[in-house]
């Protein structure tokens, strides 16, 4: 092994660039020094092996307009005041195996940059004016590449910010479905929902619909095309006779025809990129096909890696299973080759082996700007990780259209090397280089942009954080990606403004997206997440920013994952489908708020009334084994402005408006015991009787379920220090209450009371009715629980904190009896 320095600027393969005259070999080590510019030529002899660790000090790009290749067979560190710039053309290869470190290493250095920037890798035009927020149409430079059912993103991808700005422009994006295309207009209706709402019968300004409940008094709504387009205003919503008010008269014929909301919510600069994510299938295609057709194939082409989606449900009503189920059965199952394009006909070069629906999603992972391993089979691993630093924005970073191809390794001792990792500040403002690309000269924020992810299909591959990983990278936000294999897609860490917006997580091991400690004004919006183990996690545990909305999920074992946050009802306009386990909520108190979830359609569900597969975490609202966490909340629940659905451990409840209480369903294939429950602190010398109503459902036959009370300490049992007074003896020996409700519960209402004894010191309770055993599936209402102290609390403000209910709207009260009513003295209740 030699090292060769650069002794000028010149071409790679020329002798006359480096030192000694002598150009760089197979197993050689190589510096571009600073002030040099070398090319990755195409008169490079490709080395068998690749070239060792390399440090750039100067410029090392690729030649402009061609196919060039570098190999290495190490790391390539780029230094400060060193750039990488790879152009339309390029692709750096890596081969190596996992026990080394084999890839790009961006050096938390003054002025280093890595450039790459590969050219628009689906359709794209620009706004040919500014839209205000309300917008209902979109008008651009060209409507000829895009069709009906397409999913387009929008941002601002021209205006120069500098280093003190507001960051108002990275927070322009918005993603839609095209909803028709006149000319150069493109009409769109929003990306979240919802979508299944028809026309029944129209009569001037009165619109009835099938479900008048998703829609709310201001909103936009678009329906029907072409001539019988119509775009309306909602001026009043007749609930009881599903009748829409309009601003104007409906015109043309649209019974039948879908109502959608629409409208910008958000400004757009003048332009401004409309970017295809991807197309959609028009005719549905067998398993054993190897041919789709689509709204629009604009640049498929022959060779091109794509993705096809796999729909929750494709393959049956318990359909769901995706890479993490580990099966070698599912290796890189979504990832396809084309053979021929024939106008909007795509062949392939096998068949998809999975049925492929109507509106299913296929989009290019192929760029012109590749980072690939050499081996196929997987026997190379490498990485891209920019350092962190925190001390300037001098560092540059464009990744844009660059395809990871068979990317990822386990083999390092740090999870950083995993994948993409880019870490700390960066700018694209004063670049050192000239660029072919039009990226925006921002002075505090990366450019990530049409950057396709693929992990080689192996968990060799992958490790936690794994995927395209913003880990305390200040004020990212990659735009219209995909990420396949991984272990997570997309990771945001820790750092103001990491945001992700307009990408699809496909196929991952655990989270299609990761969201963690973001603070100020982020955003994780227009997501599409297939066939990963979660949809979503969501950890805020700082600040709202501009939250989580206009995320679709399918084909998942649970939709959302919340942990060690608060957000609240904190995800908006979002829809979860083709669930197996529903939502996952861990010490969290989260939920969603007009959103749409459905489980598999297979199995039990509460649509049907027929139970639920909840499953959840183990120690979330699990009577005995718990500390009576909140569940997860969903508001609005599927867009209905009087429905409301809660997910806990083994167990689903929605509000019955009818009864006025909650029906309860419980998981059918595992005990334990699920509970609906409050929480309550007793202070010392305090009586408290607990009364709970109970019906069970029609056909119940199961074990009947309980009333139930329990200070925190006997979870795992009373008396666990032994004392020989037993339970209660002492603050400390704890205590349960359990009585069982009986079948007269199954023709009314039953009650069943507690009474929670005196004691001298104070303790926190569990108060819940829970079931104990999964043949009680079927499940039964609970009307709101009744909790009473006998003695009120010494300072008023005190009921504030210890009203818990979270199921309850009757708060605690003081009461000497089950029985004893509140007198009315004056004007006031006693």
């Amino acid at each position: 092994m030699a090292t060769i320095v650069s002794a000028q600027s010149g071409n790679f393969s020329s002798t006359s660039t480096w030192t000694g005259g002598v150009v760089p070999g197979d197993g050689d080590r190589f510096d571009v020094s600073s002030g040099h510019t070398v090319t990755i030529d195409t008169g490079i002899s490709v080395p068998t092996n690749g070239y060792v660790d390399s440090y750039v000090y100067g410029i090392l790009q690729s030649q402009a307009s061609q196919n060039t290749t570098l190999r290495m067979n190490g790391q390539l560190f780029i230094k400060g005041g060193g750039t990488l710039h790879l152009r339309a053309g390029a692709t750096f290869q890596v081969n190596g195996s996992a026990t080394e470190r084999h890839g790009i290493f961006h050096e938390n250095e003054t002025d280093a940059s890595v450039i790459m920037e590969g050219s628009d890798g689906m359709p794209s035009t620009t706004l040919s004016v500014a839209e205000a927020e309300g917008s209902t149409s979109l008008a651009v430079a060209s409507g000829t590449n895009f069709a009906a059912g397409e999913w387009i993103a929008v941002y601002d991808n021209t205006t120069t910010a500098g280093a003190t700005n507001d960051h108002t422009y990275q927070h322009e994006d918005e993603g839609f479905w095209i909803h028709d295309v006149s000319g150069n207009t493109i009409y769109f209706r929003i990306f979240g929902g919802p979508n299944d709402v028809t026309i029944t019968r129209v009569s001037s300004t009165y619109l009835f619909v099938s479900n008048a409940k998703v829609f709310r008094e201001g909103q936009t709504i678009i329906f029907g095309t072409g001539s019988n387009r119509n775009i309306r205003t909602i001026s009043e919503v007749n609930y009881n006779r599903n009748r829409l008010t309009l601003d104007s008269a409906v015109t043309g014929t649209v019974d039948g025809e879908t109502v959608y909301l629409t409208g910008t919510e958000k400004y757009h600069t003048n332009g401004s990129k409309v970017r295809k994510v991807a197309t959609t299938v028009t005719t549905a295609s067998a398993s054993s096909s190897n041919t789709l057709t689509v709204a629009n194939a604009n640049m498929f082409t022959a060779g091109d890696d794509i993705w096809i989606e796999h729909r929750g449900e494709a393959d049956g009503t318990t359909d769901y299973v995706g890479w993490y189920d580990y099966s070698s059965s599912y290796a890189d199952r979504y990832k396809h080759t084309i053979s021929s394009v024939s106008s909007n006909t795509i062949t392939l070069t096998a068949a998809t082996d999975y049925t492929v629906v109507e509106g299913a999603l296929v989009t290019r992972l192929t760029r012109d700007v590749v980072c690939e391993t050499l081996d196929t089979g997987g026997a190379d691993h490498a990485h891209f990780y920019s350092e962190h630093t925190s001390s300037d924005y001098s560092r540059k970073l464009i990744l844009k259209d660059v395809y990871f191809k068979r990317w990822g390794s386990t083999g390092n001792s740090n999870n950083v090397y995993s994948c993409v990792t880019v870490r700390g500040y960066f700018s694209t403002d004063s670049l050192p280089v000239t660029l072919t690309e039009t990226v925006p000269a921002r002075g505090r924020e990366p450019w990530i942009e049409g950057v396709a992810l693929h992990h080689y299909p192996n968990n060799n591959h992958r490790r936690d954080w794994g995927g395209l990983w913003l880990y305390d990278a200040r004020y990212a936000k990659p735009r219209a990606c995909i990420t396949m294999n991984g272990d997570e897609g997309f990771s945001v860490h820790y750092e103001p403004g990491c945001s992700i917006a307009n990408c699809i997580g496909v196929a991952n091991r655990e989270w299609s997206f990761r969201l963690e400690g973001s603070t100020e004004w982020y955003e994780c919006a227009y997501l599409y997440s297939s066939r990963s183990r979660y949809g979503i996690r969501d950890l805020r545990i700082y600040e709202h920013g501009l939250g989580m909305h206009d995320i679709i999920c399918d084909a998942h074992q649970y939709g959302v994952m919340t942990y060690n946050g608060n957000a609240g009802l904190g995800i908006y306009r979002s829809r979860f489908t083709a669930l197996r386990y529903g939502m996952l909520s861990e010490n969290s108190g989260s939920g969603l708020v007009y959103s749409y979830v459905k489980t598999l359609s297979g199995l039990v569900n509460a649509d049907d009334e027929t139970g639920t597969p909840q499953a959840g975490n183990y120690y979330n609202s699990r009577f005995y084994r718990s500390q009576g966490d909140a569940p997860f909340f969903s508001v609005e629940h599927n867009y209905e402005i009087d429905a409301m659905t809660m997910y806990g451990y083994n167990w689903e409840a929605k509000w019955d408006n009818s009864e006025k209480a909650w029906r309860f369903f419980r998981r059918y294939d595992n005990s334990d015991s699920p509970a609906m429950m409050e929480r309550i602190y007793i202070p010392a010398n305090t009586t408290v009787r607990v009364s709970a109503e109970v019906k069970l459902a029609p056909g119940f036959s199961g074990t009947y379920p309980y009333l139930g009370a329990m200070d925190l300490i006997s979870g795992t049992g009373e008396n666990r220090i032994g004392n020989s007074g037993g339970a209660d003896s002492s603050q400390w020996a704890g205590k349960r209450y359990t009585t069982q409700f009986s079948a007269a519960a199954a023709s009314a209402y039953e009650e069943e009371q507690i009474t929670i004894t005196s004691k001298p010191y104070p303790r926190n309770y569990m108060i819940a009715v829970f079931s104990d055993n999964s043949n009680a599936t079927e499940g039964f209402w609970i009307r709101p629980v009744r909790i009473n102290i006998d003695t009120p609390y010494r300072i008023s403000p005190f009921n504030l904190v210890n009203n818990q209910n979270q199921f309850s709207p009757i708060p605690t009260q003081v009461r000497q009896s089950f029985t004893q009513q509140k007198k009315r003295l004056g004007g006031r209740l006693i």
